[in-house]
């Protein structure tokens, strides 16, 4: 399985357009520990140190090939969705109230383009 160590030099490119344009970006990746393969997302922000949020719930049919991790760092969800416009539609209200009942962010992350029957509407966002 293709999979990069969470400071792979090959990132510093993404370091660079987030400085550059002071902005905050989320790229999804596998990545490699010593527990094994994790789909992790790599937070890059401005001057920043890179922060890692690895997946925690992983269903059955990825068991064979990913490996669970913990989170070192503050209470976050990422909430990863294969969403058609509708889906989204009624996701945008639902999340923000979770955030705040739970005072915790919400990170949304949604594809693009053909997924099963349907089409995945993106607006990825935080």
């Amino acid at each position: 399985m293709l999979a990069i160590e969470p400071n792979d030099p090959s990132l510093r490119l993404f370091q660079t357009i987030v400085n550059q344009n002071e902005i905050t970006a989320g790229i999804g990746v596998p990545t490699k520990s010593q527990r094994g393969t994790h789909i992790s997302l790599l937070v890059f922000q401005p001057h920043a140190e890179r922060k890692v949020y690895f997946k925690q719930l992983l269903p059955t049919d990825e068991l064979p090939f990913l490996s669970k991790a913990r989170n070192n760092c503050e209470a976050i969800c990422m909430a990863s969705t294969a969403k058609p416009q509708s889906g989204i539609d009624q996701a945008y209200p639902y999340f923000p109230k979770v955030a705040k009942q739970h005072a915790m962010p919400i990170l949304p992350a949604n594809s693009i383009g053909p997924c099963d029957n349907f089409l995945n509407a993106g607006q990825s966002s935080v």
